[in-house]
């Protein structure tokens, strides 16, 4: 049997460079251009991209935000987009979870929709209050890991969470009725988790970091195996310390041959002072797992919150950080892409 696998596969490698020769005979002088896998690259990722609101529906404290835009990406149930937006004088970076399921952003209207609450940061209560119909905004869509994927997941989901928003749900919710994903998903609050805990079911649990710590040792504690629970966090938990810290710190920025001194204080992150001083960073998560906006720390002390502590080993020994979940605790030198 061994040999006559090796014969089949010879002569199907002789067929095979017959073809490729007779079809490289064949083919034209002029050069094709075309980049078919390319153009799919593209649209599937194509970076940053502009979209327009086209429709606020208000319930009690809650908004749902709905935009269009001729780029919109396909994105997993569970994933968030980002929005950039000018608030206070300088523009910011805030992800928000995607509500709408990606049917909608892959029909003739190319729609994507977010829920925001006046009860959160003071930057969301900004868009909150001032987004109007029309806005344009700048954009990244599809991006995190709080998704379901049918290889690792069970089809049977139970979501647990404290958000008072439920979008990742929601989205996932609505993709599993429009047939984008196959499983049944149930979401609780922490009050209605069941007695006998199952590994026949995945937990998707979101919520801020003590909630989520809370359900995580709870189900590891109930013998549920860890490819079982999947976990979003909405913040980290920082040290009083630093939360209380209000001093001004010198931060050196280095961008190529560049050096630019900014001030910064001990209870904001290194992500946040850039964004006061309009220097532009690649920011994603802003809760230290994406790793988009890391830089080099070249000289100085800062805070790195444990909860949520995500960088590689090799980052942490050559003093690379995440700037979104990293605090100063005096005069600093970092050096960030052009």
């Amino acid at each position: 049997m061994a040999i006559k696998g090796l014969i089949r596969d010879v002569t199907s490698v002789t067929r095979i460079m017959h073809t490729r020769e007779k079809i490289h005979n064949n083919a034209s002088e002029e050069p094709n251009y075309n980049d078919h896998i390319g153009d799919i690259a593209r649209s599937l990722h194509p970076g940053k991209i502009t979209i327009k609101l086209i429709d606020i529906k208000t319930n009690n404290d809650y908004k749902t935000l709905t935009f269009t835009g001729d780029k919109i990406p396909y994105f997993k149930p569970g994933q968030y987009l980002t929005l950039e937006y000018l608030y206070e004088g300088y523009t910011i970076t805030r992800p928000y979870y995607i509500q709408s399921s990606p049917k909608k952003a892959l029909g003739d209207n190319k729609e994507i929709s977010i829920t925001i609450s006046s009860k959160y940061s003071q930057s969301t209560k900004y868009l909150y209050d001032n987004a109007k119909i029309g806005d344009e905004y700048i954009a990244e869509v599809g991006i995190g890991f709080f998704t379901f994927d049918s290889i690792r997941d069970s089809h049977k989901i139970i979501g647990i969470t404290n958000d008072i928003l439920l979008s990742p749900f929601n989205s996932m919710i609505e993709a599993s009725k429009d047939n984008i994903i196959d499983c049944d998903i149930k979401v609780i609050d922490e009050n209605d988790i069941l007695n006998n805990l199952s590994n026949d079911y995945s937990y998707f649990i979101s919520g801020d970091s003590e909630f989520v710590n809370k359900i995580v040792k709870e189900l590891s504690d109930n013998n549920i195996q860890k490819r079982r629970i999947r976990f979003s966090k909405n913040n980290s938990i920082i040290d009083k310390d630093v939360i209380n810290n209000t001093q001004l710190y010198d931060i050196e920025v280095i961008r190529g041959i560049d050096s630019t001194f900014i001030k910064a204080k001990g209870n904001e992150s290194i992500a946040q002072a850039l964004e006061k001083n309009n220097i532009k960073i690649h920011t994603c998560c802003r809760n230290g797992i994406c790793g988009n906006c890391r830089i080099q720390v070249l000289d100085g002390e800062y805070y790195v919150p444990s909860d949520n502590e995500n960088r590689r080993k090799m980052d942490i020994e050559y003093g690379y950080v995440y700037s979104c979940h990293t605090y100063p605790k005096g005069n600093m030198k970092i050096k960030i892409n052009i």
